[in-house]
């Protein structure tokens, strides 16, 4: 059965580039990861390109009944990891793969429409994001084709000014 809940994630450089992947939930271990089909989009793109890319990540949420067959995250560890998602698409450890990234999360709720949620790098847990709820943007689904584009590169350019590019300042021990 398809889920009424489907989560993607976009990261994104500082020149815009976008790479999407879509999640899964692991219902028996109670874990969302991300799936291992990524797809990129890259500058110049207008709104219509960057909805689609958006929609198609969406559809693609939820549908790995292979991966939804893992008994434990011990399992999951040994089939997935370093194989999904960023990781995969960048050859990369989650946290190497990151590292100059920013990330959008979205999420679709069937019957409520999208929530395009920014996140703020945490410096605290290496590579880790922490979503800023506070800045997110909801979109009813009947809305979507005109507003999600526009609030997705609006939250894209609040991220770049507040988080993208800002990294603890490492000062040299005398």
């Amino acid at each position: 059965m398809e889920s009424e809940w489907k989560n993607v994630q976009i990261y994104f450089d500082k020149d815009g580039k976008l790479i999407g992947t879509p999640i899964m939930y692991l219902e028996k271990v109670h874990l969302d990861v991300e799936m291992e089909y990524t797809e990129e989009l890259t500058p110049p793109y207008d709104d219509e390109e960057l909805y689609n890319f958006i929609v198609r990540l969406v559809a693609i949420s939820g549908t790995d009944q292979e991966m939804n067959k893992v008994e434990s995250y011990k399992e999951f560890n040994v089939l997935y990891k370093g194989k999904l998602g960023i990781e995969k698409h960048m050859r990369r450890s989650w946290t190497s793969a990151t590292k100059k990234l920013a990330l959008i999360h979205i999420t679709y709720q069937k019957g409520n429409g999208y929530e395009v949620i920014p996140t703020k790098k945490n410096f605290k847990m290496k590579g880790a994001f922490d979503y800023d709820k506070t800045h997110a943007i909801r979109i009813e689904t009947s809305d979507a084709p005109e507003k999600l584009a526009p609030a997705f590169l609006e939250l894209m350019e609040y991220v770049m000014q507040n988080d993208l590019l800002q990294r603890p300042v490492e000062t040299k021990k005398p």
